[in-house]
């Protein structure tokens, strides 16, 4: 077990506690006790982590506060990744307000862990259940392109030999692509009409 040798000289006396003010040079070896004693498991991840990608986590405090056991303290060595995500979501609870709204920071992600494991919002309807789809998230219509349809225009009076209408199409439909199928596979056989009619005749 990786052993940290306390320095008398750093060490500072609060009322009921003391603080050990640590130099650069000791992160690694207090980095490696705590992965021991842990058993190099990542709080957060909850999976193994190998020391180079370990970080010594800590309470971040303002340049004008006195460090104490709740403002500058070490917490815990977890996965560097993991560090620095818990790190922006502190930053945008502070940024959001968040913490002047009177709700902490683990109540405010108990309360958002409890909402995305809620089953999406729903109805009954028929013998089922149905759900919302956002405007954002509906799949957009397909625009055709020119040439497919210049192809269907050009097989037009095979495929459709009664219509007396051109076809109009602007989005991509079942329709559509099954007269555009249609038509490759008659542009890739007779090249043009004219040849499939005087073979047809």
């Amino acid at each position: 077990m990786q052993k940290f040798n306390l320095q008398e000289s750093k060490i500072i006396k609060k009322e009921n506690y003391y603080l050990y003010y640590m130099s650069q040079s000791e992160i690694a070896t207090l980095r490696k006790k705590i992965l021991e004693e842990n058993n190099f498991i990542c709080p957060i991840l909850k999976q193994k982590i190998i020391e180079d990608k370990a970080a010594l986590d800590h309470i971040h405090k303002l340049k004008s506060q006195e460090p104490d056991k709740d403002k500058g303290a070490v917490r815990i060595v977890m996965h560097r990744d993991a560090n620095a995500f818990a790190g922006k979501i502190e930053n945008l609870y502070k940024r959001y307000g968040f913490h002047n709204k009177g709700i902490s920071l683990p109540d405010l992600l108990r309360n958002i862990a409890d909402y995305l494991e809620q089953e999406p919002y729903n109805i009954d309807y028929k013998d089922s259940k149905l759900y919302f789809i956002h405007p954002n998230e509906v799949p957009k219509k397909k625009k055709i392109s020119k040439r497919d349809l210049n192809l269907i225009k050009k097989w037009w009076k095979v495929l459709k030999p009664r219509s007396k209408k051109e076809p109009k199409f602007k989005y991509e439909t079942e329709e559509f692509l099954n007269l555009l199928n249609k038509a490759k596979e008659l542009q890739e056989k007779y090249k043009k009409p004219e040849r499939y009619f005087k073979i047809k005749k």
